[in-house]
């Protein structure tokens, strides 16, 4: 098995991962998304994480949030992403919790 990193750094893959894909190309893919958000919630952290785990879960609410500009408000693709957005930090919260 990889590790959580391996797994979730392959998102931001150009070719493969749904990280890469919405950011080098614009492309949406709704398996990939929902494999990203599996993976992500599969998630379990102790009382600390590495350095890398945190760079790679900091960066994909900002990330999607980016997306957000390119895409015209109100619009199918908008709406993919802010829910994938609002899934990512609702997540994210759960799996690291909050200061």
């Amino acid at each position: 098995m990889t590790s959580a990193e391996e797994r979730l750094g392959s998102e931001y893959d150009l070719d493969t991962g749904f990280i890469g894909r919405l950011r080098g190309e614009l492309i949406f893919d709704e398996d990939r998304a929902e494999r990203y958000l599996s993976e992500l919630a599969s998630l379990e952290v102790g009382d600390s994480i590495s350095l890398e785990l945190a760079q790679i879960i900091w960066h994909l609410p900002v990330m999607l949030s980016w997306q957000l500009d390119w895409a015209e408000p109100g619009s199918y693709r908008y709406k993919q992403i802010e829910s994938v957005l609002n899934r990512t930090v609702y997540i994210l919260t759960d799996v690291i919790g909050v200061p």
